[in-house]
């Protein structure tokens, strides 16, 4: 299933949620901020790694989780987006 349809359909999801488990303390309504979106595969290329962040960016993901090599890669790739990088230690 691609990105764009996996959070419509999260969306949705959300929407048919009674009242009372709505959640009021997201700032844009959107589901993505509750995703962190990973590649830890070591075979893992920075051109994913590029399309990973580029996801994250243009969805509004949390973060994006990946392995400690590609932290300089993702923080510039991600500087100034409100999309936070996340790495690992020890993985698996």
């Amino acid at each position: 299933m691609e990105l764009k349809a996996l959070l419509n359909l999260a969306e949705e999801y959300e929407r048919q949620l009674p009242e009372a488990a709505a959640t009021d303390y997201k700032e844009d309504g959107s589901f993505a901020k509750f995703i962190d979106h990973t590649i830890l595969k070591p075979e893992a290329t920075p051109a994913q790694i590029d399309g990973l962040c580029e996801d994250a960016r243009t969805y509004g993901f949390a973060s994006v989780c990946i392995n400690p090599v590609f932290v300089p890669q993702a923080y510039q790739h991600l500087k100034d987006s409100g999309v936070d990088v996340c790495s690992v230690v020890g993985f698996p």
